[in-house]
């Protein structure tokens, strides 16, 4: 095949390539994105440390990364696990700060968190802090790698928290699956080794004079060279005063004059790679936990292939356009997906691989060799095609458009990410490595010789890991995670069939993309200023069309957010299901436009959650881009093609997905169930899979016909975007929305609303607990988890703050305690955890060594023995150094355009429209008392006679004792709808209460909105006594800037008013028993006017599904993520 350049396209790609690989050229200091206007400044201290300071004064957190280049493969035998272990005990004290949780107790009290991780030659310690706690963090941090204490105490507790870390992988199928990929390697090489460590590996060996505590001592003492370090600092003071930190706290650092450990060519101790030629040409069967089947060809390439190489090749290989293999593959019913790129990239070790999900038929018609015929008939159709620049340099364009908009990242993850690359690349290119391509013409003789290695005559390996694999057959046990495997050599035979392969397959290249550009359209110079929130730009009976340009960010990107609400889309199990189905197919139907868009930097997708469609467009942009992929969406969306052949084989894969929700880790299994628990209606996992199982092609073409019938679209656009473009995209709609007149959209919105999940009321002085035995739902048990949820009541200003103060002050405290000290388990969180309406705490341990009832006591005694005496003792000036650390992370300003973007999208898919959600919160913080916090917790934690508590148990190896506490209720693992139906219910979202400051000084609890049955009136809290309708004084909170974006607009309540900002002005909403009675608007030219809202004007037709986009500070050791909320009429949704 042979493909030519488009003339209008390639001049103006080859200039914009040329010119930037000469400004590459010119550039000898460290190479930065022109958008980057933070100062960088590399140099090595006295002790051979190299060290990178970059200076950003608008930095709300600074951070710092230490990367040390040693890591697992220098595990001494048999202690695998030691450079793990190591970096876990760092973290227990120094010579100079000896207290154990000394370190993290500074970092939570401004604001900061810290990780570390251990790869196979590197081992990466960083933190994150206030920035004007730089220095404090420094001076205790620098210790790890002068005189950590490493104590025999410690020794021996934190090895269990390293074992109950590998435990919480064991049923993890990528963890397994890596593991064997070691296993099947030469031994010989350091590659094999098992990196985490577990009690088997990490204790005394006396017969060989190796013991733990001394081994730990000699690997610091060994490695922990100040040579073959490499550290990064990112902090708002100036770079002469960042150095000044460095050569302060740093230079002590020891040089033991080694050199970083080596394992590639030329070492004569072992092998030049970890695939000789005794460990290639293997087929591979393996059986995972989860359900589903996958083919894996993993080709091992030479050390020094380059990334521009394994990129390009990933895109030619992997794209999934027509006449691509995974389109072909579908033809053909074989398979699902396909993924094609590097697995391992290093300098010494790279290996390239072809990932296929294949149907379950092929399994049992046993065309696996079809499928692995096909993977190399396409190899070699890649080999034989005329390979062109055009196509290279796409990718090419593409990677610079990437580097040439980066946008900032967090500090925490960017001096990680530097840090560890400070050890792989030249100190100029550490930034822009990733995004550096050569011309074509250098790396063209390359990327043939490497497609010349992909060949079916070649060496590779072959992995088939499938659940419907015979137990029949004789399988092996890989030694640490219990994988069963089977491993036979390739034959030249098998290779010379798949080289010879009849099957037929209509193959081509990848279509010049037309989403590409070089340059982009500027929309947003000239935009109105003094606007610092979204408006309504568009609003019709059945669309509402919000806008915000961006000022801040300045690049040609934008994001598109799209709701489409049907009151079908969660009426049943069934109705769930069904639209996830559809939603398939249009995915299916959408996917070649998809493609192309993410090849130039953009995405396309569609979605279903539990009030409908949704469709989200992100990535770079001029207006044109998202207008062509929406239309494109949109198309597929309502002229999507139902056919029983995409029926049949979609809902195979999604009954396979539901069942492996259920094996999952066993914390995610936890959260589930409280979802599932807190609201109703919600919809289990186990109702899907039984409606799944029911389903019929009838029922899916049935709502197709309905699902369309009755609709409200709410859309926003925000980025490089003019506001008149949110009327052209809103018109975009017209052709597919219904037209009908307002009363029947209006019903339609109220019935959407009795369908809504509800929050479950909890009752005080009962601790419920819902019982789940994982081994009878998996037929597996593993960890135990708990879920210890306390409830405080609805959503308030004052109340979220508070929340969210108590977390900050109790969870360093309870992992210090919970992890360290009681070694419960690996995963030890605290966490404010807000539902649709109702707000809370949870308390979260994962344990391989303990029972979920034993768990729930120590949580109990915590929070008495500790927790309490913590926040009744309490002195004001900890309180004012806990509050400024929160006070830090609410006014943190937002890392990118895409994070912003979010922030409001929530706000407007809630129906809330809060959007100085932060700001407001500051307030209320900075009025908040000490005394109000100590009520507040006597309250809802520590009077059993007041609390409102239930406790998720997931049982797993260890088995649950039976509870003697009387004030213990327990659900049976079938109960769950009947304590549904006699529970109950918060109502809706209240704004008011939501803007209310509760005094919890009184000896009485605050009054909050009313609660009962379940209803379809949403408008369920009438305020008592119910005051008279007024207006609101406006003033000002703050006038820094903060996450909210600009100057900040405060409220102060009066009554039942409150203020929103949006909709063309600032508007007052005059509230009487939840009916808006009238809009007094200020306009941005001054002056009042006062309207009547009828159907289609003024705030929403409800107020709820609140999301929980509240600031949370978490590091990233805490799996479960505060904003990972609860939402939706499907307990697993990701809509809104």
């Amino acid at each position: 095949v042979t493909m030519t350049p488009p003339p209008s396209q390639s001049p103006s790609l080859l200039l914009v390539i040329v010119t930037l690989v000469a400004l590459w050229t010119l550039c000898e200091a460290v190479v930065q994105s022109p958008l980057d206007q933070r100062q960088y400044r590399s140099l090595t201290l006295a002790n051979n440390l190299e060290v990178l300071l970059i200076s950003d004064t608008d930095a709300d957190y600074a951070a710092a990364a230490m990367d040390v280049g040693v890591g697992s493969w220098s595990d001494p035998e048999p202690l695998l696990g030691l450079a793990h272990f190591l970096e876990h005990m760092l973290f227990m004290g120094t010579e100079d700060f000896p207290d154990e949780k000394g370190f993290s107790d500074y970092l939570s009290a401004h604001s900061g968190h810290s990780n570390a991780y251990t790869d196979k030659t590197d081992t990466n310690y960083q933190f994150q802090v206030a920035s004007n706690a730089l220095e404090g963090a420094l001076e205790r941090w620098a210790g790890f790698f002068i005189n950590p204490l490493l104590t025999e105490s410690a020794t021996g507790r934190e090895v269990n928290a390293v074992n109950s870390e590998h435990s919480k992988n064991l049923d993890n199928d990528s963890w397994r699956i890596d593991m064997m990929r070691r296993e099947l390697s030469d031994h010989h090489h350091p590659y094999h080794k098992f990196s985490t460590g577990n009690l088997d590996t990490l204790r005394d060996y006396p017969e060989q004079n190796l013991f733990l505590h001394k081994a730990l001592e000699d690997f610091h003492q060994k490695y922990y060279s100040a040579g073959i370090m490499k550290l990064a600092i990112l902090g708002s003071e100036s770079l002469d005063v960042l150095e000044s930190y460095v050569h302060k706290y740093f230079e002590a650092v020891p040089d033991k004059h080694i050199k970083r450990p080596y394992y590639g060519p030329g070492d004569p101790s072992m092998p030049p790679t970890p695939y000789t030629l005794a460990h290639v040409n293997k087929y591979t069967k393996i059986v995972p936990v989860q359900q589903g089947h996958t083919l894996v060809i993993q080709f091992p390439l030479p050390p020094h292939t380059s990334h521009e190489v394994l990129s390009y090749l990933g895109h030619m290989i992997g794209h999934e356009v027509t006449g691509s293999l995974i389109s072909e593959l579908k033809v053909h019913e074989y398979a699902n997906g396909l993924s094609a790129g590097s697995y391992e990239s290093m300098s010494i070790l790279n290996t390239f691989e072809v990932s296929i999900r294949l149907r379950s038929s092929v399994m049992e018609s046993g065309e696996i060799d079809v499928i692995v015929a096909s993977v190399f008939k396409y190899l070699k159709f890649l080999k034989e095609s005329e390979l062109t620049d055009w196509s290279y340099e796409e990718v090419m364009l593409t990677a610079d458009n990437l580097f040439r908009y980066l946008e900032k990242e967090d500090s925490f993850g960017y001096v990680r990410t530097v840090s560890a690359d400070m050890n792989q690349f030249p100190i100029e290119h550490v930034l822009d490595h990733a995004y550096h391509y050569r011309p074509f013409v250098e790396v063209r003789q390359e990327i043939e010789s490497t497609l010349d290695l992909l060949q079916a005559d070649k060496n590779y390996n072959i992995f088939l890991i499938s659940s419907s694999l015979s137990t029949d057959e004789v399988f092996d046990q890989e030694e640490f995670y219990g994988t069963k495997y089977t491993s036979t050599s390739i034959t030249p035979a098998q290779k010379q069939n798949w080289k010879e392969s009849q099957a037929s397959f209509n193959f081509a290249l990848p279509i010049p993309n037309k989403f590409i550009h070089a340059e982009y359209e500027d929309n947003i110079t000239g935009s109105p200023t003094g606007v610092y929130y979204p408006l309504v730009q568009f609003q019709n009976a059945s669309i509402k069309g919000w806008h915000y340009a961006d000022t801040e960010f300045k690049i040609p990107r934008s994001t598109l957010y799209v709701n489409i609400l049907t009151p079908v889309a969660s009426l049943s199990p069934k109705s769930s299901v069904s639209m996830t189905l559809l939603t398939m197919m249009v995915e299916e139907q959408l996917k070649d436009v998809a493609y192309f868009a993410a090849l130039a930097g953009s995405s396309v997708s569609v979605s279903v959650g539990g009030e409908g469609f949704h469709i989200e467009i992100s990535g770079f942009d001029d207006g044109a881009t998202t207008q062509s992929l929406l239309s494109s969406a949109l198309d597929s969306l309502f002229h999507v093609e139902v056919s029983k052949n995409r029926f049949e084989w979609m809902k195979e894969q999604l009954e396979e997905g539901m069942k492996n929700s259920l094996v999952q880790i066993a914390w995610k299994t936890g959260r589930r169930l409280l979802t599932e628990m807190l609201l109703t209606p919600t919809w289990s996992t186990q109702e899907k899979i039984e409606a799944i199982r029911s389903l019929q092609f009838e029922d899916v073409v049935a709502l197709k016909s309905s699902c369309f019938d009755e609709l409200f679209v709410e859309l926003f656009y925000h980025g490089n975007v003019k506001r008149e473009t949110v009327s052209v995209i809103s018109r975009l709609f017209s052709p597919f929305l219904p037209q009908l007149p307002q009363d029947r959209v209006s019903s339609s919105l109220s019935l959407l609303r009795s369908f809504k999940s509800r929050t479950i009321d909890l009752a005080p002085a009962v601790s419920l607990i819902y019982e789940y035995n994982n081994k009878q739902i998996t037929g597996a048990a593993g960890d135990s988890t708990i879920w210890s949820y306390y409830q405080t009541g609805p959503l308030n200003l004052k109340e979220s703050a508070i929340l969210m103060l108590l977390e900050q002050i109790v969870h360093p405290k309870a992992f210090d305690q919970l992890r360290s000290k009681e070694n419960l388990g690996y995963i030890v969180w605290v966490s404010r955890r807000p539902t649709r309406s109702a707000d809370g705490m949870c308390f979260i341990i994962q344990s391989n060594v303990q029972s979920p009832n034993y768990l729930d006591n120590r949580i109990e005694k915590f929070i008495q023995s500790i927790m309490a005496p913590t926040i009744r003792g309490m002195t004001e000036a900890d309180f004012a150094v806990f509050k400024e650390a929160l006070r830090t992370a609410l006014v943190a300003p937002f890392n990118s355009m895409k994070e912003h973007s979010d922030h409001f999208w929530g706000e407007i898919s809630s129906r809330q429209y809060i959007f100085p959600r932060s700001d407001l919160l500051v307030a209320e913080l900075e009025q908040l008392k000490l005394e109000e916090v100590q009520k507040f917790s006597e309250r809802y934690f520590f009077s059993v006679a007041t609390r409102k508590k239930v406790s998720i148990h997931v049982i797993g190896d260890v088995e649950n004792e039976i509870s003697t506490d009387p004030n213990q209720k327990l659900i049976e693992m079938n109960g769950m709808s009947q304590f549904h139906l006699q529970s109950a219910l918060y109502g809706d979202f209240d704004p008011f209460y939501y803007h209310r400051s509760p005094s919890f000084l009184d000896s009485d609890p605050p009054s909050s909105p009313t609660h009962g049955a379940p209803t379809t009136d949403s408008t369920t809290f009438t305020p008592t006594p119910t005051p008279t309708p007024t207006t609101s004084t406006l003033s000002p909170v703050s006038s820094s800037s903060s996450s909210g974006g600009g100057s900040v607009v405060g409220i102060v309540i009066t009554g039942i008013v409150m203020l929103a900002v949006g909709m063309g002005g600032t508007y007052t909403y005059i509230n009487h028993r939840h009916q808006i009675i009238a809009l007094v608007s200020r306009t941005p030219e001054g002056g009042d006017f006062m309207t009547l809202p009828d159907d289609d004007q003024g705030m929403d037709p409800s107020w709820d599904d609140h999301h929980g986009h509240d600031i949370n500070s978490l590091g990233d050791m805490a799996p479960p993520s505060a904003i990972d909320i609860f939402d939706g009429a499907d307990s697993d949704s990701d809509f809104d």
